[in-house]
């Protein structure tokens, strides 16, 4: 049962995860948004992840995963519902707002419930149990594709809100002792900050994250600006997931296969470098037909390198401790992503979507740096 609620919080957060991107075009027109509009309303999407994670890190650490769970599942389905009547700017913000608290929440729980729930190898658990999150975010872009004409969006945001209440609905249904792993009891203080692993991963995905929020974002706005379709380019929103997902189910079944151990902290390295190349070839290649395909080396590149960041995080402490370990690696880590829709907005206001890429590949280069620290410390 614990798995099923983990791989279903997933999917959801997957979803979630890929809504404001996949509505992003519809929307723009709809409330008259440019494209720096656009930008701060992904980071009020984010801006509230850091108090939020924190605070549920202690309450999963203090009250179990269900509570919390339940809490998330209903807030979700409160905040697309927000989200989906929202007619003004000002509105959509004080939805996503909403949406980013529940959100974040249901990230960081499920998270947390990955390591019991998928026993074994760590990093083989935090990559495959990634995969339904991939799965969600690639599923909400072909939805959009099929149910959002013009600028009606609000069936793809009821629909997801449905599955939201559906889950709430089956998380009441399990025994809170399926919900509430045993664990040791929890460790006094705040002691776990002074652990560098902790700062090392927060900054690792405070890097990574303007990659990964402007490919889910700005993907269907670089296609579109490169002469391809709207729904062409909502597509390749889940093309960017889709080739994540694919990434991530290697790392987690052929490299244990391969006749020589690979460390998670050389996965990350390698991995950063990659992702960072693909960024510099996306602002310097002006051929049309090179975009869908740096998009999906993109998804390639980038998949595996958050469940594995988790996967060096979680190596170093005791379950009763993942909660507030996890919240506060996320709560470093929202900085990136918070700031990057701000900054990649500004630029391509001014210039392109395709120039603001830029953005990504000085963060890229951080993220080689960090990963460098990682590899050598950790």
């Amino acid at each position: 049962m614990l798995l099923v609620a983990t791989a279903a919080g997933l999917f959801l957060g997957g979803l979630c995860a890929a809504v404001i991107g996949s509505i992003k075009l519809p929307m723009s027109r709809r409330l008259g948004m440019d494209e720096g509009r656009v930008g701060v309303l992904v980071a009020s999407f984010s801006i509230t992840f850091l108090p939020v994670v924190i605070i549920s890190g202690w309450m999963i650490d203090s009250l179990g995963v269900r509570l919390v769970l339940l809490f998330a599942l209903i807030g979700v389905a409160i905040g697309l519902t927000l989200l989906a009547f929202a007619g003004k700017f000002f509105q959509a913000i004080c939805a996503a707002i909403f949406l980013s608290v529940a959100w974040s929440t249901l990230i960081n729980v499920v998270h947390v419930m990955i390591p019991i729930a998928f026993p074994g190898s760590i990093v083989t658990g935090t990559n495959v149990a990634d995969v339904f999150f991939s799965l969600g975010a690639l599923t909400t872009p072909l939805l959009a594709a099929q149910m959002v004409r013009g600028e009606t969006y609000r069936g793809l945001l009821f629909l997801i809100a449905i599955v939201a209440t559906f889950a709430g609905s089956f998380c009441l249904l399990l025994p809170a002792a399926t919900m509430v792993p045993e664990v040791e009891a929890p460790a006094d203080g705040m002691s776990f900050l002074q652990h560098p692993r902790i700062w090392l991963c927060g900054v690792a995905l405070c890097l990574f994250g303007p990659i990964e929020t402007t490919f889910a974002t700005w993907t269907s706005s670089y296609l579109v600006e490169k002469g391809y379709s709207d729904r062409f380019g909502t597509r390749m929103i889940s093309g960017f997931w889709g080739a994540s997902m694919i990434s991530r189910l290697v790392v987690a079944f052929v490299l244990p296969l391969l006749w020589f151990t690979t460390k998670e902290t050389s996965i990350v390295l390698i991995l950063s470098v990659v992702a960072t190349l693909v960024t510099l070839l996306i602002v310097i290649v002006p051929a049309r037909r090179a975009a869908p395909w740096l998009v999906m080396a993109a998804g390639l590149a980038c998949g595996p390198l958050f469940p594995t960041v988790l996967a060096i995080l979680f190596l170093g402490f005791d379950p009763s401790m993942h909660g507030r370990a996890l919240g506060t690696t996320l709560a470093i880590g929202n900085l990136g992503y918070t700031l990057t829709p701000l900054i990649v907005g500004l630029v391509a206001r001014k210039t392109t979507v395709q120039r603001s890429f830029i953005v990504l590949t000085f963060s890229g280069i951080g993220l080689i740096a960090v990963s460098i620290a990682l590899l050598l410390h950790v």
